[in-house]
């Protein structure tokens, strides 16, 4: 807590609520003795995770070559390199110094549970055991096999467990894969959509239609938008997954007059019940996402007034493949220079340019951004 500013006064009272804390059991009434507690937050408190936070905020000071990112408990290590040695070398060092650091101020590291991925092109599949990152002990680390380690590539010498490679791995609810294609989490999606689907199927002769809606939005729309922004850049074909599940949702909420009348073109579906298709969520979480970002707002240049210029269009980068298209570099100019001159350059607070955004969509479900 020193270390992150709080000092004095407050710095006590929070010392006096950890110190001194002790735990008990009771089993059908039975009283286990008190244990005193050495480490740790209460349980279920709300000083708890903030408290973990500021424990763990100076590991980000010991990484030397990866991006970190970290969310609450979880952390991950990024590093891109075109050579596989550099790239094991870079990730072997951090993970070491994240060791020390973890011995250090009290935490263990489960290495069972501790992933590496490689993630690279499809059309550029990686040698099998091209990568090896040893989880080391904290004991290994400061003894003689840990010289031999950065003396040498050879890793032989000691018999610390490697850190499993895998191909895919569940991180905060997204389904990662080493291609970024993001079909793995999309298939899981669509199972639970499909299981939302059979509720509602089953729910459609009991409850009204309001009611239908919100269990549409409590277990269908929530298990869609978790993570949009980031698996809605992958292929149409797999959001066409989606999109066709969301249709058959849409069916069920309209009555069978409206469903008759809009047979073959089940799109006018959205209009009628004011939703979003998958595609047109994706563009608009881009955008709102993106809203006090500058980054990749570049305004068009031009000797003369051309009407881009005056209508302050964004510059969008050229791209050579598929990949390139499904950068937010290339999205969000795109994106917002398909939009009303009046909304793309209105002044407007967040929530508003939402509302705006959603309703721009929602009158337009043929135009595409």
């Amino acid at each position: 807590m020193e270390e992150c500013g709080i000092r004095g006064p407050l710095n006590n009272w929070l010392k006096s609520y950890l110190s001194n804390r002790s735990m008990q059991t009771v089993i059908s009434g039975t009283r286990g003795s008190e244990a005193n507690i050495r480490y740790g937050v209460p349980t279920g408190s709300v000083y708890g995770p903030v408290g973990y936070i500021m424990h763990v905020n100076s590991l980000s000071n010991v990484i030397e070559n990866c991006k970190m990112f970290m969310y609450a408990d979880d952390t991950c290590l990024l590093y891109a390199h075109k050579d596989l040695q550099i790239i094991q070398k870079c990730i072997q060092k951090d993970l070491e110094n994240i060791i020390k650091w973890s011995h250090d101020n009290g935490i263990i590291i489960n290495m069972t549970k501790t992933k590496c991925m490689h993630i690279c092109s499809p059309y550029n599949k990686p040698k099998l055991n091209s990568l090896r990152v040893v989880g080391h002990s904290y004991d290994c680390l400061h003894s003689k096999c840990s010289d031999s380690i950065h003396m040498d590539t050879s890793i032989t010498a000691c018999n610390c467990a490697d850190i499993e490679f895998v191909e895919k791995f569940k991180y905060l609810g997204l389904t990662i894969d080493q291609n970024m294609s993001w079909k793995t989490h999309i298939n899981n999606v669509c199972a639970k959509l499909r299981s939302a689907l059979g509720k509602m199927y089953h729910l459609r002769g009991v409850v009204n239609r309001a009611t239908l809606y919100s269990v549409y939005y409590a277990l269908a729309d929530s298990i869609l938008s978790y993570g949009l922004s980031s698996y809605g850049c992958t292929f149409q074909t797999y959001l066409d997954q989606i999109n066709s599940l969301q249709i058959r949702c849409m069916k069920l909420l309209v009555d069978k007059k409206t469903k008759k009348a809009c047979h073959g073109e089940y799109n006018k579906l959205y209009s009628l019940c004011k939703m979003l298709p998958v595609q047109d969520k994706v563009k608009a979480l881009i955008v709102l996402e993106e809203f006090s970002s500058e980054e990749f707002k570049n305004p068009l240049t031009h000797v003369i007034e051309t009407r881009n210029v005056r209508n302050k269009k964004l510059i969008v980068p050229k791209v050579c493949n598929y990949y390139g298209s499904r950068t937010r570099k290339y999205l969000v100019p795109k994106i917002l220079n398909n939009l009303p001159n009046e909304i793309r350059n209105g002044s407007f607070s967040k929530n508003v340019f939402k509302l705006k955004i959603n309703n721009y969509l929602l009158a337009n479900q043929n135009n595409v951004l």
